[in-house]
C-alpha cells in the first residue's frame, strides 16, 4: 500500500477513495466519545478465554515471553 501514489490513480479511483474516506470520517465524527464503550457478551467471553489461556501458559512455562515482558514492564 505504501507504493500507491495518489497522482498515478485514475480520476474515478481517486473520487471513489475520497468518497469512502469522507463517509468514514463522518461515522467517526458521529461517535459520542463521552459514553463508555459497549461490549457484547460474546466478546467478553472470548477475552476471558484468552486471558485464561495466557494464565495457563504462564503456569506451565515460567519462561513464557509475554508474561515475562509484562512483569518487567509493571516493575519498571
Amino acid at each position: 500500500m505504501s507504493d500507491i501514489v495518489r497522482e498515478r490513480l485514475s480520476e474515478k479511483k481517486r473520487a471513489e477513495l475520497t468518497r469512502k474516506v469522507k463517509r468514514l470520517s463522518q461515522k467517526f465524527a458521529q461517535i459520542d466519545y463521552t459514553k463508555p464503550a459497549n461490549t457484547n457478551l460474546i466478546t467478553k467471553i472470548k477475552f476471558s478465554i484468552c486471558r485464561l489461556m495466557q494464565q495457563t501458559l504462564h503456569k506451565n512455562t515460567p519462561e513464557y515471553l509475554d508474561e515475562k515482558y509484562w512483569a518487567e514492564e509493571l516493575d519498571a
